[in-house]
C-alpha cells in the first residue's frame, strides 16, 4: 500500500502531457491507412478523449445538462466542421442572423422546431440528420422539446444538442459570440461513477494543440468538479475510442489518511460486527424453537378437550337427584292412569 504521507502532485508535467499526445497521434497514424474526409494528410480525424479516474464518485446524481469547459484550441475549425443549429420558430430570423454574422461556413443548417417535427419524423431521417453534422447546437428554450423530436437516435450515439442561450441574441454579433463560445469549448457529462471521459482534441490536430487542451480541461476539472481537488484524483489518461490508454498523470497516494482505518477502529468494528452476528444467531435459534413449541401445544389440545367434555362429580349427582324427583312426581299420574285402564 502506498504511503499516504507522500505529497500529491499539484500540477501536470507539461512535457509528459506533450509526449503522451505525440505518442497517441503517432500510434493512430501508423495503425490505419483509411483516408479521412476531414484532414488533408489522410490521417483519420477521430476524437481524442481525456479519461479522469477519481477515488470517489464524481457526483451522486446524473446531471442532464452538460457542463462547458473552454479550450485553448477549438475542436470545430471552420471549413472542415458542420454545425446544425436548432432554434424556435420562425427559423428564417436565425438563418438571416447566421449569414449576417459570416458563420455560413460553420453553421451549415438552421432548423426550426416546426420544420424538425414535420420533416424528420422517421428513425432513418433522424439518423441521416445525426450523421450529416459534427455538432448540434440548440436554443435552450427549445431543449425540453428535443427528446421527443429527435428520439433515441441521437441519445444512443451521445450526440445530444448542446444548449446555448439565444434569448438575448438579437443581433448578428451577439449570435456569433454565443456560437463561438460553444464551438471553442468541450463538454463534460457528469454521472455517478469514478471514470469520466471528456473530448479534448482530434487526431487531425497538432500534438501541441491537444496537449494545451488537456491542460485547460484538467485545470477546470480539478478546480470545479472533483471533490478534494488533486487529492481526489487517481489518474489522467488519454485515448481514442479504439486505442489503449496512455498515462498523463498518476497519483502516488492511492489512499488518503481518512481511507486507512486505525487498528483501534478496526477492533471496534470487529466487536460491533461480532455482537450483531450473536444477535442474529439468537434470533435464528428462537425462530427454530417456535415450531416445536407449537407442535407440543397441538398434541396437548385433544386431551384438554376430552377433560373439558367430562362433567364434574357434583354436577352428575345433582342431575341424578333432579331426575329422581321428576320421576317421583310423575308416579301418581302413572298409577291413576293404570286404574282407569283396569276399570
Amino acid at each position: 500500500m502506498p504511503s499516504s504521507s507522500k505529497p500529491v502532485t499539484s500540477s501536470l508535467d507539461s512535457e509528459q502531457t506533450l509526449r503522451a499526445a505525440k505518442a497517441l497521434l503517432a500510434h493512430v497514424k501508423s495503425s490505419t491507412s483509411a483516408p479521412s474526409l476531414l484532414t488533408e494528410d489522410g490521417n483519420p480525424d477521430v476524437p481524442v478523449y481525456l479519461n479522469l479516474s477519481t477515488k470517489k464518485f464524481i457526483v451522486d446524481k446524473k446531471k442532464l445538462k452538460p457542463s462547458r469547459i473552454a479550450l485553448a484550441h477549438s475542436l470545430y475549425p471552420e471549413g472542415v466542421t458542420s454545425v446544425c443549429l436548432l432554434v424556435k420558430d420562425p427559423q428564417r430570423t436565425y438563418k438571416d442572423l447566421v449569414e449576417e454574422a459570416g458563420l455560413g461556413d460553420l453553421v451549415q443548417r438552421v432548423i426550426g422546431v416546426g420544420k424538425l417535427k414535420a420533416k424528420w419524423k422517421t428513425y432513418e431521417k433522424r439518423r441521416q440528420l445525426r450523421d450529416t453534422h459534427d455538432l448540434f447546437l440548440a436554443d435552450d428554450r427549445v431543449v425540453p422539446l428535443l427528446p421527443a423530436l429527435l428520439g433515441k437516435v441521437f441519445l444512443e450515439k451521445k450526440r445530444n444538442p448542446v444548449p446555448i442561450s439565444l434569448s438575448g441574441a438579437e443581433t448578428a454579433e451577439q449570435l456569433k459570440k454565443e456560437i463561438r463560445r460553444a464551438t471553442n469549448a468541450t463538454y463534460v457529462h457528469l454521472a455517478p461513477g469514478t471514470v469520466t471521459s471528456i473530448k479534448v482534441g482530434t487526431t487531425g490536430m497538432p500534438a501541441e494543440h491537444v496537449a494545451a487542451n488537456i491542460e485547460k480541461v484538467v485545470e477546470a476539472l480539478v478546480e470545479k468538479y472533483v471533490s478534494g481537488g488533486w487529492k481526489g484524483i487517481r489518474r489522467f489518461d488519454i485515448k481514442t475510442a479504439e486505442s489503449a490508454s496512455l498515462p498523463v498523470w498518476m497519483t502516488e497516494a492511492l489512499y488518503d489518511e481518512e481511507d486507512v482505518a486505525e487498528p483501534a477502529a478496526l477492533a471496534k468494528e470487529e466487536k460491533v460486527e461480532e455482537k450483531a452476528k450473536g444477535k442474529k444467531r439468537a434470533a435464528e435459534d428462537e425462530e427454530e424453537e417456535k415450531p416445536a413449541v407449537a407442535a407440543k401445544k397441538t398434541k396437548a389440545s385433544p386431551a384438554k378437550a376430552a377433560v373439558a367434555g367430562k362433567k364434574r362429580p357434583s354436577e352428575a349427582a345433582a342431575e341424578k337427584v333432579k331426575k329422581a324427583e321428576g320421576e317421583k312426581k310423575e308416579l301418581p299420574k302413572k298409577i291413576k292412569a293404570a286404574k282407569k285402564v283396569k276399570a
